[in-house]
């Protein structure tokens, strides 16, 4: 897969735990529509795509998330203020 996140695809896997996104060559910022939904979510694995920007606040917005692999991609910034959050 190439191109940007299917977000309105995902939404409506509200339930979802883990979401392996890894390797597909996504080349866009992130949005909040892309994550805002996943309220069960515990494992994102963004890895080895080509996003870039800086890593928005809410990308930590599920509660329940446990794990977050962002290597290999471009984005840009300060991950200590996010991580106090």
């Amino acid at each position: 897969m190439e191109g940007s996140v299917p977000g309105q695809e995902l939404a409506s896997l509200q339930n979802l735990k883990k979401l392996d996104l890894g390797y597909n060559n996504f080349n866009c910022t992130l949005t909040m529509q892309d994550f805002i939904a996943f309220k069960s979510l515990e494992i994102l694995d963004l890895s080895g795509n080509d996003f870039n920007g800086t890593l928005p606040p809410y990308m930590w917005a599920p509660p329940s998330l446990k794990a977050l692999s962002l290597r290999e991609n471009r984005f840009n910034g300060s991950l200590s203020s996010l991580l106090s959050q």
